[in-house]
C-alpha cells in the first residue's frame, strides 16, 4: 500500500517561489508584467513593446536586462537573449521583491523536496491545483515521488 507524506508549508499568498525559470508555456510565450513576448519573435517587436513600460539595457552582444523604470530599487523583470534578431531565451525571476523572503522560502522548499527525494523510489512529478470560491481560495503544489509525495499549501 502506498502512503503519502504530507508537508504543509503555509506561506503568505503574496510570496512566490524564489527561483528563476527559463521555461515558457506551451505556446512559447511568457508574460513580463502586462507584456507578452514569444520565443522566435523579432527583436524589433519585442524591444518596442518592452521599452514602452520598462528600461531595457544591453548587457552583452544579444543579451538584455529588462527592469522597472522607476527606482531605486529597480526590479528585474527578465533577462532576454536574441540570436539572428530573434528572441531565443527568457530568464524571468519568479521571487518576491524582498529577496530574503524568497531565499528563506526556497531553502524550506529545497529541504522538503530533498527529504522526499531521498526516501522515494522514483522521480518526482509536480503539478499545481487550485480551488477558488468567492470567499475562499486554495492553491497548492502536489508532488508525487514514487512511494512518497507532498502537498505544499500556499
Amino acid at each position: 500500500m502506498r502512503w503519502k507524506v504530507i508537508i504543509l508549508l503555509i506561506i503568505s499568498s503574496a510570496v512566490s517561489i524564489g527561483a528563476e525559470s527559463s521555461a515558457v508555456d506551451s505556446d512559447k510565450s511568457i508574460d513580463l508584467g502586462v507584456v507578452k513576448i514569444t520565443i522566435g519573435e523579432s527583436q524589433q517587436a519585442v524591444m518596442a513593446r518592452l521599452s514602452e513600460l520598462y528600461a531595457v539595457k544591453n548587457v552583452t552582444d544579444g543579451m538584455w536586462t529588462v527592469t522597472s523604470k522607476s527606482g531605486p530599487p529597480y526590479n528585474v523583470m527578465a533577462t532576454i537573449t536574441f540570436q539572428d534578431e530573434r528572441l531565443v531565451y527568457v530568464n524571468r525571476p519568479w521571487g518576491p521583491s524582498d529577496q530574503q523572503k524568497g531565499v528563506d522560502f526556497a531553502r524550506a522548499l529545497y529541504s522538503a523536496l530533498s527529504e522526499i527525494e531521498k526516501s522515494s523510489n522514483g522521480p518526482c512529478l509536480a503539478r499545481t491545483d487550485q480551488q477558488r470560491e468567492p470567499s475562499y481560495s486554495d492553491e497548492k503544489i502536489v508532488l508525487d515521488c514514487g512511494t512518497r509525495g507532498g502537498l505544499i499549501n500556499i
